[in-house]
């Protein structure tokens, strides 16, 4: 049994081939996975479903990876989820010290980089709640 098995993550990815290929890992680590194209299609999502973690680009159109993780924040059930916030940017973007992600992951990463990030966010989210 995969060690992920029964746990269901949200991708959130305006790219069409990152949502596709982060599916198949992910499923193949024994993830129920759940797709979302932007952060308004992502917050949808959200109205019906409870994952255990988001992993959410930072940069797409009609809603951008921080904005939705401020308004995923504002939901009561999804105070502490975990979140895994990705770009190919250099650096995450810049905030008043609080972000409202646990993780920032730079693109390109390998599935090993993923796989860590998603647990150092389950770690950071139980440590802050």
């Amino acid at each position: 049994m995969a060690r992920f098995e029964g746990k269901t993550v949200l991708i959130v990815d305006d790219e069409f081939a990152v949502v596709e290929s982060l599916t198949e890992i992910l499923a193949w680590e024994g993830f129920s996975v759940l797709a979302a194209a932007n952060g308004v299609e992502g917050l949808r999502i959200l109205e019906s479903e409870r994952p255990d973690w988001i992993v959410v680009d930072l940069m797409m159109p009609a809603m951008n990876g921080a904005e939705l993780c401020k308004r995923v924040r504002a939901l009561e059930w999804a105070a502490k989820l975990p979140v895994v916030l990705m770009s190919a940017a250099s650096a995450p973007p810049s905030t008043d010290g609080s972000t409202c992600w646990n993780v920032y992951l730079r693109k390109p990463f390998k599935v090993a980089d993923l796989l860590r990030a998603l647990e150092d966010a389950q770690r950071s989210a139980r440590a802050a709640g």
